[in-house]
């Protein structure tokens, strides 16, 4: 389908948004934020792969990060890693924790709070220590909080940049938390993964679904807007557009995708020529294009 279709129904009291592919960029060249994909290519050692809005993409070596996830801010990384392994003997336990990766000066520092024997790390900067997810914020605080354990583990935990509430995917519903009092209640059902917009007027969900849509509701009052297509729901520090992802346009391996910035709350896309059939993993975000030059 060629050009771009906008189409407004009162379904449900929503816009819903229909689209084909975007001719016409919407984001400009000199956008300071760049898509980029954190990718492996033997299973041991990593790269941050960048994709400009203009010219090449670059990659730069990064340290292996277990279940890596980028920073609201664009300037580092967040996983699972093993900070003093080669302070261990043999038979100690090994330790793992949350570690931080700077992307401006290289540094790796460990999250407070988070260091344990063992640590199951997930997106979204989520640990599952005995049934007590430990978020932590960008500036690499945590931030504990008590859910209900049930024997079904929650998932794709997000929290609020006021630190306030928190959402998390439960027995495939959504479920929003009272950070200050420990509260949990059902917000949607059949959802995917959620995430709040870096400057707090949005939370998105992807519907648990094929090909599931991404629903923007008011985060102030958690209704509905907007309907869009699928996405990665990853935001733009900016929150001006979240990530998707075309498979197989084109692309020598089918798995292969090309990544294109999705303009809120309009819903039209720009394709990321720069990315084109170079991504084919789910880990993807942003960070600032200027870290080239650090």
């Amino acid at each position: 389908m060629q050009g771009f279709h906008l189409q407004l129904s009162a379904v449900f009291g929503l816009a819903t948004i229909g689209y084909g592919q975007s001719h016409q960029p919407n984001i400009h060249a000199g956008y300071p934020y760049c898509p980029a994909v954190v990718s492996t290519n033997d299973g041991i050692h990593h790269e941050l792969r960048v994709f400009p809005l203009g010219g090449k993409a670059f990659t730069i070596p990064v340290r292996t990060l277990s279940g890596a996830v980028f920073s609201p801010d664009g300037r580092a990384l967040y996983g699972a890693c093993t900070p003093y392994r080669d302070q261990e003997k043999d038979g100690d336990p090994i330790r793992i924790a949350i570690c931080k990766v700077d992307r401006y000066t290289g540094a790796t520092t460990t999250v407070p709070g988070t260091v344990q024997d063992l640590v199951r790390c997930g997106p979204k900067i989520a640990l599952q220590i005995d049934r007590v997810p430990a978020l932590t914020f960008p500036d690499g605080n945590p931030t504990f909080i008590s859910l209900p354990a049930d024997g079904q583990p929650w998932r794709d935990l997000s929290l609020s940049p006021d630190g306030e509430r928190a959402v998390a995917t439960h027995n495939r519903q959504l479920r929003l938390t009272d950070v200050v009092r420990g509260t949990a209640k059902p917000l949607v059902d059949e959802a995917f993964i959620a995430a709040w917009s870096p400057d707090g007027k949005w939370l998105a969900y992807v519907e648990n679904r094929e090909n599931g849509r991404t629903i923007l509701m008011d985060a102030a009052t958690l209704s509905p807007q907007h309907v869009l297509g699928n996405s990665e729901l990853d935001w733009s520090p900016d929150s001006n557009y979240l990530l998707g992802m075309k498979r197989s346009d084109g692309c020598i391996f089918q798995e292969a995708g090309t990544l294109e910035a999705i303009d809120v709350p309009s819903g039209k896309r720009t394709t990321i020529e720069s990315s084109k059939c170079q991504v084919d993993s789910a880990t993807t975000g942003w960070v600032r294009c200027d870290i080239s030059r650090r």
